[in-house]
């Protein structure tokens, strides 16, 4: 392996680190709006994540 392929494989490692780093943001946003839509939610009988705030 030269220097030229061990780049490109860098370049692949680093594009693919990024989209992982992004869906890892990307996933944890849409928990926190799950999380934070069950404790608010107004529905009866609706799952209340947090007992302290019932």
């Amino acid at each position: 392996m030269n220097l030229e392929e061990l780049q490109q494989e860098l370049d692949e490692v680093c594009k693919l680190n990024q989209k992982v780093r992004e869906n890892i943001i990307k996933t944890q946003e849409r928990e926190d709006k799950r999380d934070k839509n069950r404790r608010t939610s107004r529905i009866r009988g609706a799952i209340i994540a947090n007992a302290a705030i019932a």
